[in-house]
C-alpha cells in the first residue's frame, strides 16, 4: 500500500518491529492534512521557504475588531476598515496555486462568531474528487 506521509502529530507504531511512524494511506486524508499545514503556518515559519503559510491565527482577533487601516489618495488621509475576510480569501487562494496546485478552489467561507474563525473550503483534487474541508 502507498505512504503518502506522517500521519500528523507524528506517533510512532509500536506493533511494526521497525519503530516506524504510522503513515497516511490513502490520498483524501493526505490532502486535508497538507491544505491544513499551509492554513496553520505562519509565513516565514517554514525554514528555507519563508513564503510558505496563510497564517490563519493572526486573522483571528483581527476579524473580530475590524483593522483601521490608512490610505492616502491626492494628499488627503483617509481611514477605512479593511476587508479581512477577503483578504484571507484571496491568501488562501494564492497559497494554494503556489504550493499545492493540485487543488483548485471551488468556495470559501469565512465566518467569525464568538471569536471563533470558521473555514469552510470546497475543493477539487486533481478534478477526481471534490471535498469540503472546514477548520476553527
Amino acid at each position: 500500500m502507498t505512504k503518502y506521509a506522517p500521519r500528523l502529530p507524528i506517533i510512532i507504531n509500536d506493533k511494526d518491529k521497525n519503530n516506524d511512524f504510522i503513515y497516511i494511506e490513502e490520498a483524501i486524508p493526505n490532502v486535508r492534512q497538507d491544505l491544513k499545514m499551509l492554513l496553520l503556518t505562519n509565513p516565514g515559519e517554514k525554514l528555507m521557504d519563508p513564503n510558505f503559510g496563510v497564517g490563519v491565527r493572526r486573522y483571528l482577533f483581527e476579524l473580530q475588531n475590524g483593522v483601521i487601516d490608512t490610505r492616502v489618495d491626492n494628499g488627503t488621509k483617509s481611514f477605512f476598515i479593511k476587508d479581512l475576510k477577503n483578504e484571507l480569501s484571496q491568501r488562501i487562494i494564492n497559497q494554494v496555486n503556489s504550493y499545492m496546485p493540485q487543488i483548485t478552489i471551488n468556495s470559501i467561507e469565512t465566518t467569525d462568531v464568538d471569536k471563533s474563525l470558521y473555514l469552510t473550503i470546497n475543493f477539487s483534487y486533481l478534478g477526481f474528487f471534490t471535498d469540503i474541508f472546514t477548520i476553527n
